[in-house]
């Protein structure tokens, strides 16, 4: 089933993570009708064949917008102002959602008559060193995250959009704007997966959080 959703979904340089999650879309069990990548990759993402058959069979919109530099702020907002449908959901390359993510987040968001859901991601770490920096930012349990998250597009009209300049942390600055104006939110019991502190090394992990 098509449903009138808009998944956002901003990528930089990880071909392989963003190619593995839109070939996962074909086996949802219900699909958006709009999905809008953001690329900001040196070398242009290229949409798989068995992708674009997917989507020409099922008459899903894909919008492939490319540029220099987005932060994932600027990402969003993009694909926000670009969006055509009353509900948007956010992915990115490295967060893999389970086939009833979309239609199990839908069900929710009508069956409680709230306004979004929240993702609920868990933080794969292989390796000791990746563990020990897990423990010191995310934890070993799923967290709420703005990754996985599906909203009634006029919550923006409430909280305003994404931080643009800053190459991370804008995320938890508007869940926090989320949570001063009091947004009727739930968290979903679908998990998602995120693999990149494993492909990371610890160098890259440090600049980024600390």
């Amino acid at each position: 089933m098509i449903r009138d959703v808009s998944l956002i979904i901003p990528s930089k340089n990880n071909a392989k993570n963003i190619t593995k999650l839109l070939l996962g879309i074909i086996s949802w069990e219900e699909d958006p009708s709009e999905i809008i990548l953001i690329d900001s990759s040196i070398k242009k993402f290229v949409i798989p064949e068995e992708f674009e058959n997917f989507l020409s069979k099922y008459n899903i919109n894909l919008k492939v917008i490319y540029g220099e530099n987005f932060y994932p702020g600027h990402a969003r907002n993009i694909g926000l102002k670009r969006s055509t449908n009353p509900m948007v959901a956010f992915l990115d390359a490295s967060t893999f959602p389970s086939n009833k993510w979309l239609s199990g987040s839908i069900k929710i968001i009508k069956e409680e008559n709230c306004e979004g859901l929240w993702g609920n991601t868990y933080y794969q770490a292989d390796t000791y060193m990746k563990k020990i920096f897990r423990a010191c930012t995310y934890g070993a349990r799923p967290v709420q995250t703005l990754q996985g998250s599906v909203f009634k597009k006029n919550v923006f009209n409430k909280c305003g959009l994404f931080i643009e300049d800053t190459r991370a942390g804008e995320d938890a600055d508007w869940i926090s704007r989320n949570r001063l104006h009091k947004i009727n939110m739930f968290l979903t019991e679908e998990i998602l997966t995120y693999n990149e502190l494993n492909k990371n090394n610890i160098k890259e992990l440090l600049k980024k959080w600390f």
